[in-house]
């Protein structure tokens, strides 16, 4: 007995049963006196028609209890048959590998008892799995050996199986117009037999076609029946096949709402099938319209749920896809450094995959992300790749559009051909008038081969020219670059060698003045209380001002324009303001992650803001105790300044200047400040920000 297994885009399934069918198979296979053949056979189609599209789970427990009474039994037919349901079922749960591994052990056992038509089942089966992991090659040899063995044995559903796989294939390669030509020939023999399932499985792929080429209005209806027939049937394979091809359309149509909802129900269907193919996808889906939707933090949970289901069932297009797009997330979110691991990623296994437009989507994210570190070569070097594989795509669709041209040519050569065979047969009166075409046709032939020779020379030379224009163009960008990175370089050097400059003279006459001032107050005679204070004031005062000098450098300096500069200049300036003070005192300061370039501007502003908050808290709040809390990581800084002492209402007090030039300093910043406790319970000072943010200079302090 041969039957063979629906696989993705494949049809080899009989016509459903009705729910009296199942239970009279049931009651057949249960009943242990009827023969033993008769027992399987009923098992064998139950599992078939009752459970493998709907519930594949049941169908491999009923599939293993095949097995082993077949077993029991010495029937090595059914063992190897049962072999074959267990690997559908793993199919329609997605996982390709561990349906190959079961293919490999039930095909020398149809080989051993000579089942030639068992053999071409498995062989067609095995092209599949290879197929949607990405081995196009290998599959395609697969089918093509299959076909020759069912035409032998004129299997007509076999043959339509075929013939259709060997269009998925041709689909996946971009060969659209040979696809069509396939899928169309397929449909013409399920026709015949009047296999339902098998004609939703062809315009389903029909609407595939439709979609690829971009006429998503067209895809709609091929979809809607394929749909409408798959949900008549039961199956719910092949439902939430279509309802994720439907969605796109949709979203592509721009209807977005409708869209999400179809990819939710095929979510749910993949989900109780058990589908990880199908939830990967679905998901994919889901997180590319919110991300579309610039909802990138609801998308990004999505695509790295995707990515584990893909790296473990080494979905290679769904993990690649998956990874690109969590890049897109991280790099939409600020999170630069983050979102370079996944776009390393994504190209590794596009590469792995050999899939030239995940890899040119790969190199696009890499040269972002490296553009918004600031790493200008491995961006130029990413910018070069991507507009290579973007013209070796380019290259291929003028490829491809000749094979079509050419392949329309064959089919209208061989429609010409049978219709003059035909008037020879039918009137020999004809003859001159046949020779007249066949003249006509080689004209023709030559006609078209000049104009492909011609089109693909003109083709060749556009390329060749515009990749010269695009390379002069990196060139001249990056000679621009280069020129602007002296520049800053130099401007640069010129700040740090006037921070140091200033630093050695007016830190040293400070200096002077508060040796003097205190020498002169131990050379005041006793009594002179008044002098002695003055004289203890100028001192304060001086040391005072050379700290807030060594401030006024540091931000000048721009060998300190970075964030662990940053975090040393916030922990010297906390230990200034408090160590000398009679506050008891906390100082939590750390940095975390890469060190990120900080502009003197934001390193001024955040410093301010720190030293306002001290100084508030010193002067206004009555305090016992003070925490300074300041913590940077990868970029993202939270400072925050508290006290125990009388508070105040954030809601109603608006402060003097102090409060006011900080909030305008957050705003300036683009950081976020709020202040919180109350009265009698304390302030605190919370400022939370990025240090990439691009500083305002619309804002006027008091």
């Amino acid at each position: 007995m041969s039957r063979t297994i629906l696989l993705f885009l494949s049809v080899l399934a009989s016509a459903s049963c009705t729910a009296q069918d199942l239970d009279s198979l049931r009651h057949v296979w249960t009943n242990t006196s009827l023969p033993d053949t008769t027992r399987f056979l009923a098992c064998y189609d139950l599992v078939w028609d009752g459970y493998l599209f709907s519930d594949p789970d049941s169908a491999l427990l009923l599939a293993e209890e095949l097995q082993a009474t077949a077993r029991e039994k010495r029937s090595a037919k059914f063992d190897a048959l049962a072999y074959d349901l267990q690997a559908a079922a793993w199919y329609v749960k997605g996982d390709m590998r561990k349906a190959l591994s079961i293919y490999a052990i039930s095909l020398p056992m149809h080989e051993a008892r000579g089942d030639v038509g068992s053999m071409a089942d498995v062989i067609g089966n095995m092209g599949s799995m290879h197929s949607f992991l990405g081995e196009h090659k290998e599959a395609l040899a697969l089918y093509e050996k299959a076909l020759r063995v069912h035409t032998e044995r004129h299997d007509t559903l076999a043959m339509a199986n075929d013939i259709n796989a060997i269009g998925r294939v041709h689909m996946v390669r971009g060969d659209h117009a040979r696809a069509a030509q396939f899928y169309k020939e397929s449909l013409v023999l399920v026709h015949a037999i009047g296999n339902d399932r098998a004609i939703a499985t062809g315009l389903s792929n029909l609407g595939s076609v439709h979609f690829l080429q971009g006429d998503y209005a067209a895809a709609i209806p091929r979809f809607t029946d394929a749909l409408q027939l798959a949900e008549r049937l039961g199956d719910k394979d092949q439902q939430a096949q279509v309802l994720a091809e439907l969605g796109t359309c949709h979203a592509e149509l721009g209807d977005h709402d409708r869209a999400m909802e179809l990819y939710r129900k095929a979510l749910a269907m993949n989900e109780q099938l058990g589908d990880q193919r199908g939830i990967v996808m679905a998901l994919n889906k889901m997180a590319d319209l919110l991300r579309e939707k610039h909802d990138v933090a609801t998308a990004l949970p999505l695509y790295r749920q995707a990515r584990t289901i893909a790296a473990e069932h080494e979905l290679a297009f769904g993990h690649a896809t998956a990874l690109v797009g969590e890049g897109s997330c991280l790099l939409s979110m600020g999170r630069t450094s983050a979102a370079l691991e996944p776009a390393r990623q994504a190209d590794q296994v596009a590469r792995d995959a050999e899939d030239i437009s995940l890899e040119r989507d790969a190199a696009q994210l890499l040269y972002e992300a490296y553009r918004a570190m600031g790493n200008s070569r491995e961006a130029l070097t990413q910018h070069e790749r991507y507009v290579m594989l973007n013209d070796s795509l380019m290259r291929e669709e003028n490829q491809r559009e000749a094979l079509r041209n050419q392949f329309a040519y064959d089919q209208e050569r061989r429609i010409l051909s049978d219709s003059l065979k035909h008037q020879a047969e039918t009137n020999e009166l004809n003859l001159a008038h046949a020779a007249g075409l066949a003249m006509e046709q080689e004209r023709r032939t030559w006609l078209m081969a000049a104009v492909l020779i011609a089109g693909l020379v003109s083709a060749g030379i556009w390329w060749r020219l515009r990749h010269a224009q695009r390379t002069n163009q990196l060139i001249r960008e990056a000679q621009g670059r280069v020129v602007e990175a002296e520049k800053q370089r130099e401007n640069e050097a010129v700040r740090t060698r006037i921070a140091r400059d200033l630093h050695d003279e007016m830190g040293g006459e400070l200096t002077k003045i508060s040796l003097l001032s205190a020498e002169a107050g131990r050379q005041v005679p006793s009594g002179q209380g008044t002098l002695s204070e003055t004289l203890t004031r100028i001192a304060e005062l001086s040391r005072s001002a050379h700290g807030a000098l060594h401030d006024v450098v540091h931000a000048t300096d721009a060998s300190t324009d970075s964030s662990t500069a940053l975090v040393e200049q916030a922990r010297t300036i906390a230990h200034r303001l408090l160590d000398n003070s009679p506050v008891q005192h906390t100082i939590d300061v750390e940095h975390s992650g890469a060190d990120v370039a900080v502009g003197p501007a934001t390193k001024r502003d955040l410093l301010m803001i720190l030293k306002e908050a001290i100084n508030n808290a010193l002067k206004h709040a009555q305090a016992q105790r003070i925490e300074v809390s300041f913590r940077v990581e990868d970029g993202h800084y939270q400072l925050e300044v508290a006290d125990d002492g009388k508070g105040f209402d954030p809601t109603l007090a608006h402060g003097g200047n102090g409060l006011r030039n900080m909030r305008d300093r957050a705003i300036v910043l683009g950081a976020d400040i709020r202040f919180s406790r109350g009265p009698g319970l304390g302030s605190a000072a919370h400022v939370t920000g990025t240090l990439s943010a691009m500083p305002t200079t619309n804002v006027v302090f008091q």
